[in-house]
């Protein structure tokens, strides 16, 4: 908390990174400039139409040394922006960007985070230097017949402030793990470049016309915590049971070649093979995970608390933390220093459905319990309520 402490953020148009992806950047980074490894996010804006940068059951091969280069210009990143620092001014606002996204788990009317977080970051003449937002929907405006990389509706954010007011614009993503674009609504994967480029545009025009109307402070307090929470997982199966969900993966696997299926489907068969031939390993090894490691790091800096959730927070969640949170300004970065999957609502838990029990199926081999929800919310606003006291019981 002490004058001179730094503090780093990274978006990356990227889908993901591994936590062992993270903790090489982390660790370099801060070797060559001094800055914590917990004073660091390394975020990722969740683009699907982006190369593949961490590891999921059949869904894309990680290039080993595609991820070396990216690691490294990553720390290279961070270095240049320490070396480069000079004295500025901090301001904070938000707008609302309506009509983007839907709730694909309580279609139509779901809850929404429509609000836009608007960082300002000018130098002592007034200039704009960067802009840093915060936005809640899922970057796949651009379905999977799409085969261009593309950076999704946050590029053209970023492109759109960068040409008339900053000369950077860092977009995050909030807690997005249930809301989709409209685009999405009737069909899913049916958006086009033009759906992204008028998406777009819309939330940048929204953060231009709030961060030019805000004024920055020179006086800074910042500060970080990190911790890893450990989330309540579902018991292991039977052994039997296992078997019995190996066989039955494996069938319908065969089933499925055998009838020409597209390639698309097989994917996924094999992909509940492995899963099922992962879960009997654990079983025989006794190693099956009794909880879910998730680590959580919160930069604060004045008034604003950056929240970094390496995964898909439901937004009913990020929210609550909103709602409960000491800062006046709060804000969830989801794939947030990594990416381990969705962390549904404790009645979307009980429901089942895609986030609840079968995405975990490509990130691992547990579901998490319904009382997680509680075990992250309250472990989250701890430490902000920790990190708000330690920032402001000064001076």
């Amino acid at each position: 908390m002490d004058a001179g402490e730094k503090a780093a953020l990274v978006s990356a148009d990227l889908l993901g990174l591994s936590r062992e992806s993270v903790e090489r950047i982390r660790n370099e980074a801060s070797e060559k400039t001094g800055i914590e490894p917990q004073s660091m996010i390394i975020a990722c804006t969740h683009t699907h139409s982006g190369p593949a940068t961490v590891n999921l059951r059949r869904l894309g091969e990680v290039d080993q040394e595609y991820l070396k280069v990216l690691e490294r210009k990553i720390v290279d990143s961070i270095v240049q922006a320490s070396e480069n620092m000079d004295e500025a001014r901090i301001a904070v606002g938000r707008g609302s960007v309506r009509g983007i996204g839907f709730n694909r788990e309580k279609r139509p009317d779901g809850p929404l985070d429509e609000e836009l977080g608007v960082i300002r970051i000018e130098n002592l003449e007034g200039e704009v230097r960067c802009v840093v937002l915060n936005y809640t929907c899922h970057p796949v405006v651009l379905g999977p017949r799409n085969l261009l990389v593309s950076a999704d509706y946050p590029g053209v954010v970023s492109r759109t402030v960068e040409e008339r007011l900053a000369n950077c614009c860092l977009f995050t993503t909030g807690a997005d793990g249930d809301i989709d674009p409209l685009v999405n609504l009737e069909a899913w994967g049916e958006g086009t470049f033009k759906d992204v480029e008028e998406i777009g545009r819309k939330i940048g025009d929204e953060a231009i016309k709030v961060a030019g109307n805000l004024k920055g402070v020179p006086e800074v307090r910042i500060g970080s915590l990190q911790k890893v929470l450990e989330l309540p997982v579902e018991p292991p199966p039977k052994l039997e049971d296992a078997i019995k969900e190996a066989e039955s993966a494996k069938e319908r696997l065969r089933t499925l070649k055998t009838e020409g299926s597209e390639p698309g489907r097989v994917r996924v068969a094999e992909a509940m093979v492995e899963w099922a031939e992962d879960v009997l390993k654990h079983l025989r090894e006794g190693t099956f995970p009794k909880v879910m490691p998730v680590e959580v790091t919160l930069i604060g800096i004045n008034e604003i608390l950056l929240i970094a959730i390496p995964g898909e927070l439901f937004v009913e969640i990020g929210l609550k933390i909103k709602r409960r949170s000491p800062f006046k300004y709060t804000y969830l970065v989801g794939y947030g220093n990594g990416e381990v999957g969705y962390f549904p609502t404790a009645e979307a838990l009980k429901r089942g459905g895609y986030a609840a029990k079968m995405a975990p199926k490509y990130f691992g081999v547990t579901f998490l319990k319904p009382k997680a929800e509680r075990v992250l919310e309250d472990g989250i606003l701890t430490l902000a309520h920790e990190l708000h006291n330690e920032l402001w019981k000064k001076r």
